[in-house]
This record gives C-alpha cells, structure tokens and sequence, in this order.
C-alpha cells in the first residue's frame, strides 16, 4: 500500500496540510484505488475506522479539525476485492486558547447588577461545530466552581453573544472564565476576568424573581454569625412564611407562592443585631 506521511500539530479549528503520500504503491497490475479512513466516534461508540466520503485519491486534504483523530489510506488494484492498509497519520489538535492558539473569546465583560449580582458576558468566534458553553467562578483563582451552562448557537459566518446573571457571587473579589466543550470532550478556558462585589450585611439576604409568578426563591450571599429570618406576610401583616438562615450556611430555600392571590406582600428580613429589612414582594 505504501506509506503516507506525516503526523501535524495544529490549532481547534484549523485545516491540517494536505497529507501526503511518501512511498507509492507497488506490486501487482491495474489500475490503483484508494479509499481515505478516519478514525472516529460516532454517537458516543468506540472510535472505529470510518471511510471518508468522496475521498479517494492518492492524497488527502482534510477540513477544519476540532479534535485529535488519525487517517488512512487504502488501497487495492482493479479486480481485487480486499484493501491493504497504510500506516496512519495523526493530526494532534490543541484547544483553542492553548500556546501558539488564539482564544475563541472575542469579548469578555462582567459587571455589578443591582445590589448582589454579577452579569456575565462574552462573544465568541463564528462556531464551526456544536460547543456547550460553562460559566465557572473562583474567589481564588484555585477552586472553580461551574454557575451556569448554555448551549451553543453554532452561527459560522458570525460572532456569538451569551450573557449569564450570576445570582450569587461573593462579597469582594469574584473571578470569572468561560469553559467550552465540544460534544467528544475537548475542552478549552477562556482568560480569567475579575471584579469586585461590595454590599453591605443588609443586602446579603436575595428575593427573588420579583415580581413572582408561581415560586420565589430566599439566599443569603454570605454566612451569618448569627441566625437571620424572614417573613412573608400581607399588607395588613398576616405571616404567610417563616424561613430562618442558620448562620455559616449559605442556603436557598424555595417558596411556593402559586395558590396566593395576585398583589403585593411584604418581606420583612431581621437580622441579628435587630436591623430589620422590608422588601415590597409582587405576587403576578
């Protein structure tokens, strides 16, 4: 069959050099054919040999490579029934962001929203292929923890914009980077970016949505020294919840607010030092 030549290094999503073929086929007579294999999974399986469709010449020119994967060239003479083999190349991918790669991040911005939450947003490069998109968040740059996901928008001729809210970041500085992944697991990091969130012991506890249509949601965006509780009650101050934050936890507790007539309620939030909080709570 003769041999093919040689392994490449390149970056997500670039087109490899054109594979060549180093030593020609010899032995027997006829006409040569060829047939190009890719080492491959598909749906998940095992990675088998597939035949690359419309590939069949002596050489081979591959499109965008997304992920590390080998070829091969077969090859028989007319009248023959069985292909013999080549040696195989394998064209080693790098994530993008990677030395020597450029990041998939064209834009990258976080910013304060309200009183206790961060907007993340950022812009990618046209998307060649299907990619799952992980907003992860440290406060030390150590440990990463993921806050949100979002699927791709696969746009190939153009830029992509995401944006996430991140309903609870920490008091003082909070480090974000966006993690992509591509459906066989390459995985690649944007640059981390970072911002500093300042509220005070009285805006730690969060109400939210409001306005509510079926459920609401009570956390605190740091840990007590001390117990803190919340009352939901009506405008004339009848107590419909009680929700108590134990201190060093941070929880979230979901409310069922769906039965409740339509108008507005009131969050009374007390804390430990006897400083009370009242929030107007729309019910929808």
């Amino acid at each position: 069959p003769g041999t093919i030549c040689c392994n490449q290094t390149i970056c997500e999503g670039q087109v490899p050099a054109l594979i060549t073929s180093s030593l020609a086929p010899s032995g027997g007579s006829g006409t040569l054919h060829y047939m190009w294999m890719q080492y491959i999974s598909i749906g998940g399986a095992p990675p088998q040999w597939v035949a690359v469709p419309g590939a069949m010449g002596p050489t081979y020119q591959p499109g965008p490579l997304f992920e590390t994967t080998r070829f091969m060239r077969c090859v028989r003479r007319d009248g023959c029934t069985d292909w013999v083999e080549t040696n195989y190349v394998e064209i080693t991918v790098l994530p993008a962001g990677s030395p020597g790669c450029t990041s998939f991040i064209l834009d990258f911005t976080v910013n304060q929203h309200g009183s206790s939450s961060v907007q993340v947003e950022w812009t990618t490069l046209p998307e060649a292929t299907e990619y799952l998109y992980t907003v992860q968040h440290s406060t030390n740059l150590q440990q990463w923890t993921n806050v949100g996901s979002q699927l791709g928008k696969q746009d190939q001729l153009n830029a992509n914009t995401y944006s996430f809210m991140h309903e609870r970041p920490a008091n003082g500085i909070n480090y974000y980077r966006i993690k992509r992944a591509t459906a066989s697991g390459q995985i690649a990091f944007s640059d981390h970016v970072e911002i500093s969130v300042a509220f005070g012991a009285n805006e730690n506890v969060k109400i939210t949505p409001n306005p509510v249509v079926s459920k609401v949601k009570i956390m605190n965006m740091m840990e007590f020294d001390k117990d803190v509780t919340i009352e939901i009650s009506t405008t004339k101050g009848d107590v419909l919840h009680t929700v108590t934050l134990e201190k060093g936890k941070l929880q979230e507790v979901e409310l069922d607010m769906v039965n409740l007539p339509s108008g507005v309620y009131m969050a009374r939030i007390r804390f430990a030092d006897g400083t009370v909080k009242t929030l107007k709570l729309t019910k929808v």
